[in-house]
C-alpha cells in the first residue's frame, strides 16, 4: 500500500511570507534590545569611554545565551547595516552600537597621544601600547597600534598646526545668531564663504565637546542658510534636526574665497581635534597629506 500527502498551496505562499515578516521581525528586536543593553552606558552618557568593545562572534554567542535561539552572522550583518536607530538627534545604523575593535582603540590611542605626548613619554608605538593596557586594559601589538594610526591618520606628533587652523578660523567668524528668516535678511547677498550651525548646548564627540553641529561652505551663503528655515537638509539627518531643533538652531559664517579648500581644513582639523565629524556633516574630506 502506497500513502500520499498532498498539501494545498495558498495563492502566492502568503502564509510562509506572513510567517518570514514574523520571524525577521523577532529577529530584528532580538538584536536591537540585546545591543542596547550592551551599550545601555554609553547611550546614557554619549561618552566614548563608556563604549563596550564587543566583537560579532562574542555577541553572536550572548545573543544565543540570552534567547537560546540561533543567529548567523550573515543575518546579523544585513540587521547591522540596514535598521537604523534615532539617537541623540542622528540615525544611525545598529553598526554604530557594535563597532569595530580597532576604530574605538583609535579614539583611545588619539586620547594617550594627546595626554602623554606633551610630557615627552611617548617614544613610539610600543609606549602607546603600554598606555593602552594600563588605562583600558586593552592588549593589543606594537604593529597593531601602527597599522590603527596609519589607517586612522593619527599622527604620534602633536598636531599644533592642524589644530591652529581650527581656532584661528573661529575667531574669524562673525557674530552667532538664531537661525530664522529675520535674521538670515541681514545676510549680504551672493557671498561666498563658510558657515556652522550649531545648538546652545554642548555636544559629545570622541575626543572633546563641542557645539557645533555642522560646518559647510557656499558659493551664496544667504540662499543656502534660507533652505534651512524651510527644513530642507542635505542628508535625513540634517532633515530631521531641522524639523525637531528648529527654534533652537543657531548660525555663523565667515565671507571667504575658495570656500572649499577652507571647508576641506576646517572638517578635517574637527576631525583631529574631536575624534568625528560635526555630527549632521556625512562626506568626510581627508587630506592625504596628514597621513602618517
Amino acid at each position: 500500500m502506497s500513502l500520499y500527502f498532498t498539501c494545498e498551496t495558498l495563492p502566492d505562499n502568503n502564509h510562509l511570507k506572513l510567517l518570514n515578516i514574523n520571524i525577521k521581525n523577532e529577529t530584528v528586536f532580538k538584536v536591537a534590545s540585546l545591543l542596547l543593553k550592551i551599550q545601555k552606558t554609553f547611550l546614557e552618557t554619549k561618552n566614548y569611554d563608556d563604549i563596550n568593545i564587543v566583537e560579532r562572534k562574542e555577541f553572536i554567542l550572548e545573543y544565543i545565551h540570552t534567547y537560546n535561539s540561533y543567529l548567523d552572522s550573515s543575518i546579523l550583518s544585513k540587521i547591522l547595516n540596514h535598521i537604523t536607530l534615532l539617537s541623540n538627534r542622528q540615525i544611525n545604523t545598529l553598526n554604530y552600537l557594535l563597532p569595530n575593535k580597532n576604530y574605538v582603540c583609535s579614539f583611545y590611542i588619539h586620547k594617550i597621544i594627546n595626554e602623554y605626548r606633551p610630557q615627552g613619554k611617548i617614544k613610539g608605538d610600543t609606549h602607546i601600547a603600554a598606555y593602552l593596557e594600563e588605562k583600558y586594559n586593552i592588549k593589543i601589538s606594537r604593529r597593531n597600534v601602527c597599522y590603527i594610526r596609519k589607517k586612522y591618520l593619527i599622527s604620534t606628533s602633536y598636531k599644533r598646526q592642524d589644530r591652529s587652523i581650527f581656532y584661528c578660523l573661529d575667531k574669524q567668524y562673525g557674530y552667532k545668531q538664531k537661525l530664522n528668516k529675520d535674521n538670515i535678511k541681514s545676510v549680504e547677498k551672493n557671498i561666498e564663504g563658510i558657515y556652522e550651525l550649531s545648538l546652545n548646548t554642548l555636544e559629545h564627540y570622541p575626543y572633546a565637546k563641542n557645539k557645533i553641529l555642522y560646518i559647510g561652505s557656499s558659493n551664496n551663503i544667504k540662499k543656502r542658510l534660507s533652505t534651512y528655515t524651510t527644513q530642507k537638509g542635505h542628508t535625513p539627518n540634517m532633515k530631521k534636526f531641522l524639523q525637531d531643533n528648529a527654534h533652537q538652531i543657531y548660525f555663523r559664517y565667515l565671507k571667504i574665497k575658495d570656500c572649499k579648500s577652507y571647508e576641506m581644513l576646517l572638517l578635517n582639523s574637527f576631525i583631529n581635534i574631536h575624534g568625528e565629524l560635526p555630527k549632521l556633516n556625512k562626506q568626510r574630506i581627508i587630506n592625504i597629506s596628514q597621513a602618517v
